[in-house]
């Protein structure tokens, strides 16, 4: 498995689907019901963008950096932006997409998740979040299971050739 660094752009793209829906998101969750860490992103909070960007960027690296020890001053990646600041969020014109988010949240975690408190950590917290919201955006993903009557049933012996 590789690892690399993603762009200031791949952090801005995920900040701004979080920013633009506001989110919750919880992590470090114990055995009692009220013991976890929670975090928030309001719309228009910019400077909760920046630091929830830090954040991502942060836990990328340290994933990176699981990977390749040693490779601080030059780690893989489309960016060259060492020291990876994320100390503004630049607002966007675009909307991404549902299906483009998803996708930019799997991305990332295949790069974040090298770090063995990657899973217990706030950036997948984030990433989990931000995934929801967007699954529940999909075009026709209703509440609920699909109807599984005779007419959407597919014989796995129609799908095979011959």
């Amino acid at each position: 498995m590789s690892a690399y660094v993603v762009d200031r752009n791949h952090i801005r793209c995920l900040v701004e689907y979080a920013l633009m829906h506001g989110l919750t998101w919880v992590w470090n969750v114990k055995h009692e019901p009220t013991s976890y860490d929670r975090g928030r992103l309001e719309r228009a909070d910019y400077k909760g963008a920046a630091r929830m960007g830090q954040r991502l960027w942060d836990a990328n690296v340290a994933s990176v950096l699981c990977r390749y020890p040693g490779e601080a001053g030059d780690l893989p990646g489309p960016t060259d932006e060492a020291p990876y600041v994320y100390s503004v969020h630049a607002p966007s014109m675009v909307t991404p997409s549902p299906e483009a988010i998803i996708g930019a949240c799997g991305c990332y975690e295949y790069q974040a998740c090298e770090s063995p408190i990657y899973a217990e950590s706030e950036a997948h917290a984030i990433i989990e979040a931000i995934r929801r919201e967007a699954c529940r955006r999909l075009k026709g993903a209703d509440w609920g299971a699909p109807d599984m009557g005779s007419t959407s049933v597919v014989a796995l012996s129609q799908l095979m050739d011959g």
